[in-house]
This record gives structure tokens, sequence and C-alpha cells, in this order.
């Protein structure tokens, strides 16, 4: 067995690459290289799996939530609502358009905290937006309750829960819009970096239609000035084929997991908490310890690659502070000082994780 065991490796099976490499052919003969027939079925083939009206694919996660913001009117004057421990893209998104982001603490699954919202919920709150982390979905169903029943917008990130579920419903369905990722890391990647929106609201869908294409509601006629966020033929391609597999690497995610907590959950380490009623992706298997650096150097000297995601919460990053000022979340910042998350990539062989659950043993003997 390989003792060097990487955080993540992005493997595409031989018959996925052979496919790929014939798609690609097809695609550079007909010279058709942006938002065409494959966009088309990417979106058509969203809809179906999410089992909403309408998907749009764009650039980026980044793009899709900031098209997202756009499309709903967000901009100077008005409160975004959201949380401190996800990527920088999610505050960033706002704070672009203006906007003042007010920050929420999370509960024990890391999640948005339902009772922390509603004590950050303002008169001038315009949105929402919920991060489902590392995979595990958040209380996306009481918190668009809520939200609709303060007239406010939900925005789901769901960059990192592609596939999962609250209520036999899948996350990125439950707000107004859905706004994912498909970096090349994530459940569903890429070859590079991408994006798409989920929603059933036509006007918002409209909308962000034209946004994504400078504004354009045809080749001539400019609505509004937009953006330049389009997805392309060759990436729609790609994520075409491994949208056929990507329940089936899911289900792989959630058998290591399995393995990580019956194997791990006799030692001093906080698993991930869940919800009942979830079906959950594990994007990241993130634990929480009490001496983490001194673990992670165990594990480094056994070959074992691990990560902190992340380091750094976004509240504590300087463009934050100078931006938005102090601001102290007490549930984040205790978490963030536990957190480790082992190698999950639905590659690893069940006795690479059999090793890896050993070496932490071993560590704690």
């Amino acid at each position: 067995m390989e003792k060097n065991i990487d955080y993540l490796r992005i493997d595409m099976s031989q018959e996925l690459i052979d496919k790929s490499v014939e798609k690609v052919r097809s695609i550079l003969q007909k010279g058709n290289f942006i938002m065409g027939e494959e966009c088309e079925k990417f979106e058509n083939n969203l809809t179906g799996y999410f089992g909403c009206k309408y998907a749009l694919g764009v650039g980026s996660g980044f793009a899709a939530l900031f098209l997202a913001l756009c499309a709903i009117g967000v901009g100077e004057g008005d409160e975004v609502v959201t949380v401190a421990n996800s990527f920088v893209a999610t505050v960033a998104a706002a704070r672009l358009l203006r906007a003042k982001v007010v920050y929420c603490d999370v509960d024990a699954d890391r999640n948005m905290s339902v009772d922390d919202l509603k004590k950050a919920v303002s008169a001038r709150t315009k949105a929402i937006i919920v991060v489902h982390l590392a995979g595990i979905a958040a209380r996306i169903d009481e918190i668009a309750d809520y939200a609709r029943q303060k007239g406010i917008y939900v925005l789901e990130d769901g960059s990192q829960a592609f596939g999962a579920m609250r209520n036999n419903k899948r996350v990125g369905t439950f707000g107004d819009i859905g706004c994912f990722s498909m970096h090349p890391t994530k459940n569903l990647g890429a070859c590079g970096d991408a994006g798409f929106v989920v929603t059933d609201d036509r006007e918002l869908y409209t909308r962000i239609k034209r946004l994504r294409n400078h504004g354009l509601v045809d080749r001539d006629h400019c609505a509004e000035f937009g953006y330049n966020s389009r997805l392309d033929e060759l990436q729609a391609a790609l994520l075409n084929l491994k949208l056929e597999e990507v329940d089936s690497l899911n289900r792989r995610r959630n058998e290591i997991a399995q393995k990580y907590r019956n194997g791990l959950k006799d030692l001093p380490v906080e698993l991930p908490v869940t919800w009942e009623n979830t079906y959950n992706v594990y994007f990241s298997f993130i634990i929480m310890v009490d001496d983490r650096e001194k673990l992670m150097d165990h594990l480094s000297k056994k070959g074992i690659e691990c990560k902190i995601h992340y380091p750094i919460p976004i509240h504590k990053q300087q463009a934050s502070i100078d931006s938005i000022g102090e601001v102290f979340l007490p549930k984040t910042e205790a978490q963030n000082e536990r957190i480790l998350s082992l190698p999950v990539y639905p590659g690893l062989k069940d006795d690479q994780v059999d090793y890896i659950i050993r070496s932490v043993a071993e560590y704690y003997s």
C-alpha cells in the first residue's frame, strides 16, 4: 500500500478521458466554443438533476454569487447576512456591490446558526447567503421559511455540496437562487473555472441570463450593462460526462466518511456533526481536535497530507477588517482553532483509509 497519501487527487478514468477527447475533437471541428449545444445540454441536465425550472452556466462559483446578488438588486445601503468560515468569495461578492456584510455565527455542524441569523437580521437585510460547508447540508429549510416571513432573499452557496439533500430535496433549491462552483476540486469539477445557478424564478433567471453576457438580449441589443461570465463548450462537455458519475462518487465519499466515523469514534476526536434527514456529500471530512498542529505533524511524518479549511476565517482577513471592521464570532473562532480536514476524495482505497485511521489512533495511544 502506498504510504504517501495526498490530501486530494483529481483522477479521471481512462474511459472518461477517452470520451472527453472525442468531445473536444467534435467541438474543435464545429468551432462553436461559447454557450453552444453542450452548454444548453448541461443546463437541461441540471434542471433535471435538481428538479428546478431554470439553470444557467457561468464562469465561476464567485460569478454565480455575484450575478445572483446583482439579479436581486443588492447594492449600497443593503445588508447581506452570511458566515465567516467559508471561502472569501462568499463575502467578496457582496462587498464588491458595496453592500454591508453582517456576519452570523455557526452551529455545531459549522453551518449558519438559525438562532444567530435571527439576531443578525435587520430592516435593511436584503439577502442571506447560506453556505453548505464541506458538503454538509445546513438547516436550509428553517432558514428559507424564516426569510420568506421576513421578505428576505435567500441565496444558497452549494459550491461544496453538489448532490447534498435535506428532506429529500436538493441543496440549492430551497432558496431563491442556488449558486455553485465547479472548480476542479469540487465534487462535480471542470478542467478549469466554471459555475452555475439554479432557480425557479423566471424573472431572476432572465436577469442573470442577460447579466452573464454583457446585458445582451440578442446579438445587437443591450438591455443593461452586464458582465462577461459565460460557460464555454469544452467545460460544459466534460461536465455533461462527469454528471453521469457524480452520484456514484458521492456515495464513495460517504463510504469513506463512515469508515472514519467507525474508526475514530472512540478517540479524542470530534467528528462532523450532521442533522437528521440530510444526505451529505463530504467535500471535506473535517474533524476537530485540541492539538491540531501536533497531530498534523504526526500524520505528515506518516506520509499523510491534511489541510485546514480555512486557517483564517473571512472576518479575520485584512480585507474584511479594513472594509467591515472588527467582528467577534465566538463559535466560529473556537472551531477554527481545532479544525482539520482528512483526505476523503473518491479515489482513496480502503486500505489507505484504514492506514489514516490507524495513524490517528497511534498518535493518541
